[in-house]
């Protein structure tokens, strides 16, 4: 079967899935609709902390964690190693 029949038979399901945006943990450009009152730096610090929070909830005590992060700048770091040391706390 051809690339062209698998796809009018299988339909939707070879569609490529779009990230649902508005869970996503980011800081929108300052120039964004939403950097003033919504996706702003006190968004990320508090979804970061909820999420490294969440992630030691489920991680079993003697457990590994991988952590994938890319950011440019110092303060995209330090706000992520802050979730992280407050999560242990939580």
């Amino acid at each position: 079967m051809d690339a062209q029949n698998t796809c009018r038979r299988h339909g939707r399901l070879l569609e490529p899935e779009l990230t649902p945006k508005t869970g996503e943990i980011i800081v929108q450009s300052p120039g964004h609709e939403f950097a003033r009152d919504g996706k702003n730096n006190a968004f990320y610090e508090s979804r970061m902390r909820l999420a490294m929070a969440d992630a030691r909830r489920v991680l079993e005590p003697a457990g590994v964690a991988t952590v994938v992060f890319a950011h440019t700048s110092t303060q995209g770091w330090e706000a992520l190693l802050q979730a992280m040391i407050d999560a242990v706390g939580s």
